[in-house]
């Protein structure tokens, strides 16, 4: 015996659309900027505090941020971004100073320090990302 057709209430075909959209939006809302890899999932061994070089902004200036082995990239933008009042997905991060400048990639975001070699102490530029 097969159902060839069946009814549907138009309440239940409502909730099930409700219960789709719900879900999306959670989906996407998770993205990459929820995601810890597991080795950042405790705070590790605190570094020596990075210096931050502000060429976002016009004023200048550098900045001391204490961070943890196995802080992300992405945590360590949000919050230079916080005190800088910047977007984090605007901001680009290079590391070094002089003619050893290298750009921390958008690729990197989900890394911890440890993973990107990053032992405290460094210099950091923060600056506006190209359009």
């Amino acid at each position: 015996m097969k159902i060839l057709k069946q009814r549907t209430h138009p309440d239940q075909q409502v909730r099930v659309i409700s219960i789709l959209k719900t879900l999306i939006l959670e989906t996407d809302g998770i993205s990459t900027s929820k995601l810890v890899p597991h080795g950042a999932l405790l705070r590790g061994e605190a570094l020596e505090a990075l210096t931050i070089r502000n060429r976002i902004t016009l004023r200048g200036g550098e900045l001391q941020l204490l961070v943890f082995s196995n802080s992300t990239l992405w945590e360590v933008k949000q919050e230079i971004a916080r005190v800088f009042d910047y977007s984090p997905k605007y901001l680009q991060l290079e590391i070094g100073s002089g003619y050893n400048l290298s750009d921390l990639k958008e690729t990197d975001n989900g890394k911890t320090m440890k993973e990107l070699g990053i032992k405290g102490g460094e210099i950091i530029t923060a600056k506006k990302a190209a359009p």
